[in-house]
This record gives structure tokens, sequence and C-alpha cells, in this order.
């Protein structure tokens, strides 16, 4: 990813969640997003009878191999889109596909020969964006401090425990919390206020006054 995405990725992450009104440790619903953003979202089972083969495929033989695909309909960044979504439960999957549309223009799936174009830097970004609203870095943090036990975590913000776990790791958040630890557990070292006697003076300093 380019130089400081990351940065952009977790500032507009703050920003999106303001403007749903969520605390940056609360858990996001997708839909919920999606609702706001005016993305339309269809279940798979939904195109039985346009296309019963692919919703079959998809639903049964071949169901590890789709999640989510975000449909454009019309010109470039023109709504209503259809994320398309294999099952209520993928959360993530519909998250890595709504950041596409807050980052970056439409663009054609297929190539002149009929063959998906990989965007590795495109999807790069949206795996990372998506991960981040459903994750905040702040979350991460907070995760830790706490000692929250990771399969609780994962189930509150209803991620898988691996994409939790790369969170924790991608945030450094483990290095972070015990640092900021070590440094709170450091002694404070004593500095004299000018012009006031230390403590441990205190008498000495009244009986030359009352001389």
């Amino acid at each position: 990813m380019e130089r400081g995405f990351k940065t952009y990725a977790n500032n507009l992450v703050l920003q999106v969640r303001g403007e749903l009104r969520l605390s940056p440790t609360q858990p996001l619903d997708p839909w919920v997003l999606a609702e706001y953003l005016g993305i339309p979202t269809e279940p798979l089972s939904s195109f039985i009878e346009d296309a019963p083969l692919a919703a079959r495929v998809f639903r049964t033989s071949a169901k590890s191999s789709f999640s989510a695909v975000t449909v454009h309909d019309g010109t470039a960044g023109t709504l209503p889109t259809t994320t398309i979504t294999h099952t209520a439960g993928r959360r993530a999957a519909l998250l890595m596909n709504l950041p596409r549309l807050l980052m970056h223009e439409p663009a054609p799936a297929l190539d002149v020969r009929g063959l998906v174009v990989h965007r590795s830097e495109i999807e790069d970004q949206a795996t990372f964006m998506g991960a981040a609203l459903l994750v905040p870095e702040e979350a991460a943090l907070s995760i830790v401090a706490r000692a929250v036990a990771f399969t609780e975590a994962a189930s509150y913000y209803g991620v898988s425990l691996e994409l939790l776990r790369w969170r924790i790791n991608s945030t450094g958040a483990s290095l972070r919390v015990a640092r900021s630890r070590q440094l709170r557990a450091q002694p404070r070292p004593f500095r004299s206020v000018t012009g006031r006697s230390p403590r441990g003076n205190t008498t000495e300093a009244r009986t030359r006054a009352a001389d």
C-alpha cells in the first residue's frame, strides 16, 4: 500500500463511525453502513430465478469461493449499487466491498478476454479499510488493555478470530499497551520547586525564619 494510506484509512474510519454516531470501540453493523451510504444489499438467494445455476453452485459446491460482490448499476459513480452477499453472516465480506465505493471510482470487472481484472492495490486497500471499520485501532488497543479474550472480542465485533488477531498484530496493540504500562510503572524522579525548600528541610527553614 502507498505511503500514508493507513493513516488516511484510520481517519476515514473515525469519520464514518462519527457520522453513524458510533465510538471507535463500538461494534459496527455493515448493513447499517450500507443503508447509510444508500447502497441496497441482496442475498444470493434472491437471484435463484434470474441465475439459478450460479445461485445454486455458489450456495452449495462452490460455497467457500464466494462471499460478496459489488455490482455498479449505470455509469461510473452512479448509484444504486448492489452488494450481493452469500449469507447474512458475512459481515467482513460486505465490509471489504463497501470501502471500494468510499475510496475508488467504479471500473470494469472483466477485461476484453472476459477474465476478472485483479487490482491488487485496490484489493489490499479495501481489505485493510474493511477490517479497520470492523475493528478500529482504538478497539484493538482497548481489547489488549482490558485483557479481553480474543474469542469474546471476535464475537462482540462480529468478526472471525483470524481477522481479530490480524488487527491486533497490524496495529501493534500488544506492544503499545506493554510499553505504556512500563512507562507508568517507572518511578518519577524528584523535582525541586525553585524558591522552595525540599520537604526534608522544612523544619530547618521554619527555624531560620523565626530567628
